[in-house]
């Protein structure tokens, strides 16, 4: 295990201290589960990105409609020679 050295501000130190106290625990051991909580809490929204994108791209290719593609949207803007027309 890696020790670390960071600043927290006095008044987290006093609800870290107040909290370990009401737990029995010492102030490391609530730091160590609040860092493990916060790892599990990321997954579960990047899991929930992962979804909400995924419907999201099925709902826009469900309204896709055939045709031309963007890459030659602008065509009828110019001549053959390129020029604007």
């Amino acid at each position: 295990m890696t020790r670390i050295l960071t600043d927290i501000p006095d008044e987290d130190i006093h609800w870290l201290d107040e909290e370990a106290k009401r737990q029995g625990k010492s102030r490391a051991a609530v730091l160590r589960e609040a860092v493990s909580s916060y790892k599990a809490e990321t997954a579960q929204d990047k899991s929930a990105r992962k979804v909400l994108l995924a419907s999201v791209r099925a709902a826009g290719a469900a309204k896709a409609l055939a045709g031309e593609t963007a890459a030659r949207s602008q065509d009828s803007l110019f001549t053959d020679n390129g020029m604007p027309g």
